[in-house]
């Protein structure tokens, strides 16, 4: 994945949880349902 690249994924995601632990991804902002559930994380590379 090229620098500067953009990723959504659901909240929770083994993967790019990992990723975000190891510096490899950056969580820029987290979408929430109607009920202030978080489904979806933004991901920055």
């Amino acid at each position: 994945m090229p620098a500067r690249s953009i990723l959504l994924s659901r909240v929770g995601e083994a993967t790019v949880e990992t990723l975000t632990k190891t510096g490899q991804l950056r969580k820029v902002d987290v979408v929430k349902e109607p009920d202030n559930t978080a489904s979806f994380a933004i991901y920055e590379r």
